[in-house]
């Protein structure tokens, strides 16, 4: 070592303790939004099946959800295949003969609030502990 040259060492402790935790708040937080999701979009498909039209019960029966594989993300729509496939947008959006009669949209819409406010009490009581 020159001369003005200082040598410092350090040691820091506690690092595997910390990355356990986040490990441990990560999974924690993971858990939450999965079976926040799963749950919010069961509601929103028994919303929208109430808001439907009802005539022959094709396009109450098509309603459907699926997730992710890790289940953090959700949809809510139409089942492929179904009779309702072809025409249930003309029932959400109207065309120029049939005025609309929304029943996704307000489905969705009705359970957002309920969704952030389940999902931000739900990670920071993850957090915390």
């Amino acid at each position: 070592m020159g001369e003005g040259t200082v040598k410092i060492s350090m040691q820091i402790r506690g690092t595997d303790d910390l990355q356990r935790r986040a490990h441990h708040m990560a999974k924690a937080v993971f858990d939450v939004s999965s079976k926040n999701v799963l749950s919010t979009c069961r509601r929103v498909v028994q919303t929208a099946r109430a808001f439907a039209p009802y005539r022959t019960g094709a396009l109450h029966d098509a309603i459907t959800y699926s997730t992710s594989p890790q289940g953090t993300k959700g949809w809510v729509g139409i089942r492929k295949g179904s009779p309702a496939a072809v025409y249930w947008h003309f029932v959400e959006f109207g065309t120029v003969h049939s005025r609309a009669r929304p029943y996704l949209r307000p489905a969705a819409e009705s359970e957002w609030s309920s969704f952030v406010t389940t999902e931000y009490n739900g990670v920071r009581k993850a957090v915390e502990g």
